[in-house]
């Protein structure tokens, strides 16, 4: 049986009626992970089942305890840090891809609003086999097909190795995150390759990209494509495992590594953490009891 995993990943900025002397709005970070399992041979549309986390902070304090739901789902409260920020945790909401997929955070004197498709599964064509071998000193090329549904895509790129010279050696690492709304991506020699290299020692590293709908924001952007009470960002995201590919510089060995699949509360956590990044948000660190 195959499966494929699938990341909702929602960022609300709420603009609350109540703030701070500063202007500061009210702030929910929200992230979906779903898990599509291909019943039927894996005709469409696939089922999904997600698990839902919500992130709620405001530095002045709440009035109440928001609340969080996905559809007509309530998403469970998880961790506090009353009054200032409520964390959230769900498993197990049933959809399927290209459905339509609703948020909604309610607080005191309102509440906001969102609503988008998941995106449709694609498929890596760059590197074409499991692992990637990068060419030592020169640009390496990723690429794939387009996504239904998808606005933009989210890349990751890992790459780690050691190598000799006169001075000894020296270990490099390369990991990188980044939007973009192309379907390839070049990584120019002198990012993978700062110095010329003659000989790696070893080599390790993976990439993958992930299908997402909804606005793409860069850091300093405030985009706002929900309704209701206030302003807020919501993106959904689809990824599939087969997407994800190893990479090592040719002539190298690999260097072994233990790769874990991460349980659904850490890569949600993992996801919010990212958007606060982008966002600017400054909130103390979640950790599940």
């Amino acid at each position: 049986m195959k499966y494929l995993f699938l990341t909702l990943t929602t960022l609300v900025l709420l603009a609350g009626c109540v703030s701070n002397e500063a202007g500061f709005p009210h702030i929910t970070y929200a992230d979906v992970l779903a898990q599509v399992e291909e019943i039927g041979g894996g005709k469409a549309p696939m089922q999904v089942k997600v698990s839902a986390r919500v992130d709620a902070v405001d530095w002045d304090g709440f009035d109440m305890v928001p609340i969080a739901l996905i559809g007509s789902d309530t998403i469970p409260l998880n961790d506090a840090y009353a009054p200032q920020e409520f964390d959230y945790y769900k498993d197990s909401t049933n959809y399927h891809l290209r459905d339509t997929v609703k948020m909604k955070v309610v607080y005191k004197d309102g509440s906001i609003t969102g609503s988008l498709n998941i995106p449709d599964t694609f498929k890596i064509t760059a590197p074409a086999s499991d692992t990637g071998i990068v060419s030592k000193n020169a640009s390496y090329t990723v690429a794939w097909n387009a996504a239904n549904g998808a606005d933009y895509y989210w890349v990751d790129f890992y790459l780690h190795y050691e190598y000799y010279d006169t001075l000894g050696s020296h270990s490099v690492r390369i990991d990188t995150s980044f939007p973009t709304k192309a379907t390839s991506y070049e990584f120019l020699a002198n990012y993978l390759f700062p110095q010329s290299v003659d000989s790696v020692d070893w080599s390790y590293g993976h990439f993958s990209v992930s299908a997402c709908s909804g606005p793409m924001m860069w850091p300093g952007e405030m985009i706002n494509n929900m309704n209701g009470k206030g302003k807020g960002y919501y993106t959904a995201e689809t990824s599939d495992p087969r997407n994800y590919k190893a990479l090592r510089i040719e002539g190298s060995p690999s260097k072994a590594q233990e790769i874990s699949k991460e349980s659904s509360y850490e890569h949600t956590k993992k996801m919010i953490e990212m958007m606060k990044k982008i966002t600017g948000g400054n909130s103390p660190s979640l950790s599940r009891n």
